[in-house]
């Protein structure tokens, strides 16, 4: 077995190259996309919802409030998304999916899927579960090592 150091070593250089190859795969799909980098990460913070606050898709996305706004503005004329009021909150903007916006997030989620089924399609059959079950333990690793960083990472 491999010495702690040297774990921790690969892991770091796996890390690296994984984010490298994940923004290939990104770069893929907005050119199937036709659509911006920008545009492409700020619709994916609607996968699981139809609307999402302003303030938490420029935190979400390390965006300066004007940043947001360009990317927003962008989808707006594009009829990707509406800006309103929030109705808990009038001090604060809720951007909302239209259907085009619906429809398209649609088509993100159905090339993701297809793009990572073909991926897995690479790894041998017994090894595929094992290897699906370790990013998950990865994902669930890096959310403790992120909660216990929380105060460093809001400031």
């Amino acid at each position: 077995m491999k010495n702690k150091q040297v774990l921790i070593n690969q892991l770091a250089e796996s890390f690296f190259t994984l984010r490298q190859k994940c923004a290939t795969k990104d770069l893929y799909l907005i050119e199937n996309l036709k659509i911006s980098l920008s545009e492409y990460n700020c619709l994916v913070q609607f996968f699981n919802m139809d609307t999402v606050g302003i303030k938490h898709l420029a935190k979400q996305l390390d965006l300066s409030p004007g940043g947001i706004t360009r990317i927003v503005t962008i989808l707006e004329e594009k009829k990707l998304v509406e800006r309103k009021i929030s109705p808990g909150d009038r001090r604060s903007i809720d951007v909302f999916l239209t259907e085009s916006g619906k429809k398209l997030v649609a088509k993100m989620k159905k090339l993701s899927i297809d793009l990572h089924a073909e991926i897995l399609g690479h790894i041998e059959l017994q090894y595929r579960e094992q290897v699906v079950m370790s990013v998950e333990m990865l994902i669930q690793a890096i959310d403790l090592w992120i909660a216990g960083h929380q105060e460093l990472l809001e400031n």
